[in-house]
């Protein structure tokens, strides 16, 4: 890059991305040419002032680059300042009727980084705060709900947040499992318990009638499988694996 001009938006980039100095003193005047690019730069270093001057030269927020939006990018990077400000001024959650985006808590809560970043917590009451359906799904972007996938990832933290905002615990997905079923699968016993304690169906049935107890004993997770006759499991159950 040194020895030769710098000639567009694409060598000026590198070329700052590249000097930390440089970036700091210039902060957010230096994508002023092209607010779309200013957006995406601001989202990678993190910088508020970069993303607020882009925001308000007009950058479109909602606008995907390989599948995200700026929103998309703020939230997977853990980046609360960032994915309040980019709410504060209209970016679309994606949990609403006839939105065009992915749901970002959900592209959030599916990452495989998401049961170790607390301020992912913090980013969903955010989304929480800014109106989110928090039971939302839909057949185009997400089958599931929030509470559906933090079960199946695991996410006993968000679980807990989400179920705290009245997220539906019998919610079901296109195959019918509920977030109980998908608990019971991953073999989580602490998210199973929790499920049970805030009141979960433990006699729900699936699209093929297939109950958590069912999918306990077709994994072999016997913990699970007396937890769930504790709490009342129909144990007249079908032959394993002939459903």
């Amino acid at each position: 890059m040194i020895g030769r001009a710098v000639t567009n938006l694409s060598d000026l980039n590198a070329f700052t991305l590249s000097n930390t100095w440089i970036r700091g003193a210039l902060g957010g005047q230096l994508y002023k040419r092209d607010a779309n690019y200013a957006l995406g730069a601001g989202i990678a270093q993190q910088n508020l002032k970069t993303v607020e001057n882009a925001i308000l030269a007009g950058a479109d927020l909602d606008k995907e680059h390989m599948g995200y939006t700026a929103l998309h990018r703020a939230a997977l990077d853990a980046w609360e300042d960032g994915v309040r400000l980019l709410l504060k001024h209209g970016a679309d959650h994606g949990m609403k009727a006839n939105s065009p985006v992915k749901p970002a808590m959900h592209v959030m809560i599916s990452s495989p980084s998401s049961r170790q970043a607390e301020s992912y917590v913090c980013i969903a009451e955010a989304f929480i705060e800014y109106h989110a359906d928090i039971n939302w799904k839909d057949d185009n972007h997400s089958p599931n709900t929030a509470l559906a996938l933090a079960s199946g990832r695991g996410n006993l933290v968000m679980a807990n947040l989400l179920l705290t905002h009245q997220a539906d615990i019998e919610s079901k997905d296109r195959w019918g499992s509920t977030p109980l079923h998908l608990a019971v699968r991953s073999g989580n016993d602490a998210m199973v318990s929790l499920f049970l304690e805030e009141g979960a169906n433990v006699n729900a049935e699936d699209n093929k009638r297939r109950t958590p107890l069912y999918w306990a004993r077709e994994y072999g997770a016997d913990s699970i499988g007396t937890l769930l006759v504790e709490h009342g499991a129909n144990t007249n159950l079908p032959p394993i694996g002939g459903v």
